[in-house]
C-alpha cells in the first residue's frame, strides 16, 4: 500500500501552485451582531436576490473528468443523524430529499463519478469499521463522517489527513465552509475536520430554545422576540419568565412531571451545556500560533455556572437525569414553557398542538454584545482518513468541494428556507429568529474534544451531579487537563503528515 509519506513531495508542489486556498478565514467571529447582517455570501437586496447571487457564485474548482470513479463516503446510520443529508435514491417529491438528490446528481455528471456509501450503526464512532479499516491499513472510505466529539480522537492518533495541506483544492474562507469551526479546530496549523454546508445538519445541529405561546398567552407575558431584536434578551428575562409560568396544577404543593406545568424542560446535553456559552466564553481556546489554553475558569464563567446551579434547584425546572427519570416530554405535552432544542428538532413538533416559537439562548446579561448559539457536537465533522490514496487525493479534494458549494447553493436554502422556515416556524417573527441564531453560530475546541477533559468539555452538565463549586472543582482539575492540553498540541505539532 502506498503511505501518505510516499507522496510528499506530490503535495508541496501542489501546495506551491495552489497557494495552500485552504485556510480559513481568520476574522474576528465575535463581532458578529445582534441580528443577522450581511456577509461575503450574500447581497445587501430582497431575499430573492440574496438567494439568485448565491447560484452565481462560481466554486472555482477545474473542469476535470474522473472516469467513472468512486467517491466512497463513511457515514453514521442513526436515527439522530441519519444519512439524509447525502443520500437519496431518487426524486421522491420531498423537498430536502429532491434537493439532496439534485445536488447528487448535478455533480456526478459534471466530474463523472459515482457515490458510494458505507453505514455504521454506531452514534459515537468509537468502535467504527471506518477506523477498523484504517487501523488495518485499507483504503475503504475516502471522506468520513465522524461525530464531532470522537473526530479528534481519530486525529490525535495519527489516523487523519491535514486539510490544509492535503485537501488541496478546499477553499475553507469561501462561505460553504464554517469559519468558526475552521478557526477554533486549527491546533498547531493544522485542521483535522471540517463542517459546514457540505451538511444541512450542520444548521440543524445548532442549540437554540422553544417556547410554548400558548401558555405565554395565558399568563399575558409578551413574547421574548422584540428583546431578542433589540439584543436585550438575557438570562434573567429568560429565568424570569420561566418561573412565572411554573404552577402547581393540582394544588398539592409541589411541582410534580406527572401533573403540574414547569417553566423549562430539557434534556441535560441541551441547557445545561448551551447555557455555559451565554456570554462567549470557551472550554479552550486556541491562540493565533495553533497552541490550546484553557480558558474556561473566569469571574463570568464562575457566576454562570454558579446561577444556573441556583435555577436548576428551583421547583419547576425539570432537567433529565438530574431531576429524575420521568420518561414524557413535558414541552411537547404542553407543559412547559421552554425546551432546550436544536433548529433540527423543530421538526419533532411540527405536530403539537399548542403553537411554539423559537429564539437563541439568551445573552447572561445585556452587556454582551452578541448572542452565541453552540452547534451540537454530536453531528457530522468530515475528515479523510490517513489511508487514502496518493491518486484519489486530487478526485476527493475537488468533489467534497463540490458538495459543499453546491449545498450552500442549494440544499441548504432549501433546508433553511422551505423546511423550517415554512413547515415548521409557526410564525413570521420565528423565521427572523431562525436568521439570527444561525448567524449566530459558535463552536468551543473544548466542547469537542472531549480526550483532553469529559467533564470539563460538558462543564455546564458536569456541575449538575458535582457537590463542589466551580471554584475548588476547576482547581481540583485543572493540572491534569493542562498536561493533557499540552500533550495534545505537541502531538498535532510533531505529527508527520
Amino acid at each position: 500500500m502506498k503511505t501518505i509519506k510516499q507522496f510528499t513531495c506530490y503535495v508541496l508542489l501542489c501546495m506551491t501552485a495552489l497557494s495552500a486556498i485552504s485556510c480559513c478565514q481568520s476574522e474576528e467571529n465575535d463581532d458578529i451582531q445582534t441580528t443577522a447582517s450581511p456577509s461575503k455570501e450574500t447581497v445587501q437586496n430582497d431575499e430573492t436576490d440574496a438567494a439568485n447571487h448565491r447560484l452565481l457564485v462560481p466554486d472555482g474548482l477545474p473542469d476535470k473528468d474522473f472516469g467513472g470513479a468512486i467517491y466512497t463516503m463513511y457515514l453514521r446510520n442513526d436515527p439522530s443523524y441519519s444519512p439524509d443529508d447525502f443520500y437519496a435514491e431518487a426524486s421522491s417529491g420531498d423537498i430536502i430529499e429532491d434537493a439532496v438528490y439534485e445536488r447528487n446528481l448535478k455533480i456526478a455528471e459534471r466530474f463523472n463519478v459515482q457515490f458510494a456509501y458505507n453505514y455504521d450503526e454506531s452514534n459515537t464512532t468509537r468502535d467504527s469499521t471506518a477506523l477498523l479499516a484504517i487501523r488495518a491499513g485499507e483504503d475503504m472510505n475516502d471522506i468520513l463522517g465522524l461525530h464531532g466529539a470522537y473526530c479528534f480522537g481519530y486525529a490525535i492518533n495519527g489516523y487523519l489527513l491535514d486539510w490544509n495541506s492535503y485537501m488541496l483544492y478546499n477553499d475553507l474562507s469561501q462561505p460553504w465552509w464554517d469559519q468558526d469551526f475552521c478557526s477554533n479546530m486549527t491546533v498547531a496549523g493544522k485542521l483535522f475536520g471540517m463542517t459546514g454546508s457540505i451538511s444541512f445538519n450542520s444548521i440543524g445541529g445548532t442549540f437554540c430554545l422553544l417556547f410554548n405561546k400558548n401558555l405565554f398567552n395565558t399568563y399575558d407575558i409578551p413574547y421574548p422576540y422584540q428583546e431578542v431584536r433589540d439584543g436585550t434578551w438575557s438570562f434573567d428575562r429568560f429565568r424570569t419568565d420561566a418561573l412565572a409560568i411554573r404552577a402547581d396544577l393540582n394544588g398539592n404543593g409541589v411541582i410534580e412531571p406527572e401533573t403540574d406545568q414547569f417553566g423549562l424542560y430539557s434534556s441535560s446535553w441541551r441547557f445545561p451545556i448551551a447555557a455555559f456559552y451565554m456570554a462567549g466564553d470557551r472550554v479552550i481556546s486556541s491562540s493565533k500560533d495553533g497552541e490550546l489554553k484553557l480558558t474556561l475558569y473566569n469571574e463570568r464563567t464562575t457566576d454562570i455556572l454558579d446561577a444556573m446551579k441556583n435555577f436548576y434547584a428551583e421547583s419547576g425546572i425539570y432537567i433529565t437525569e438530574y431531576s429524575g427519570d420521568y420518561a414524557e416530554d413535558l414541552f411537547r405535552m404542553g407543559r412547559a414553557a421552554f425546551v432546550g432544542s436544536t433548529i433540527k428538532s423543530l421538526q419533532t413538533y411540527r405536530d403539537m398542538d399548542n403553537e411554539i416559537g423559537v429564539v437563541p439562548y439568551p445573552k447572561y446579561d445585556e452587556t454582551i454584545n452578541r448572542y452565541y448559539s453552540l452547534v451540537d457536537a454530536g453531528d457530522n465533522v468530515f475528515a479523510i482518513p490517513i489511508t487514502v490514496q496518493k491518486e484519489k487525493l486530487e478526485m476527493i479534494s475537488i468533489i467534497t468541494e463540490a458538495l459543499a458549494a453546491e449545498g450552500w447553493k442549494t440544499v441548504v436554502p432549501t433546508f433553511y428556507e422551505d423546511a423550517l422556515k415554512t413547515k415548521f416556524a409557526r410564525d413570521a417573527e420565528s423565521e427572523e429568529m431562525l436568521e439570527i441564531i444561525t448567524a449566530s453560530r459558535y463552536f468551543d475546541y473544548g466542547y469537542f474534544d472531549i480526550n483532553i477533559h469529559w467533564n470539563f468539555s460538558y462543564i455546564g452538565r458536569s456541575m449538575l451531579n458535582i457537590s463542589k463549586d466551580f471554584s475548588s472543582y476547576y482547581e481540583s482539575q485543572r493540572k491534569s487537563a493542562e498536561k493533557k492540553l499540552l500533550k495534545t498540541y505537541e502531538t498535532y505539532r510533531d505529527l508527520d503528515m
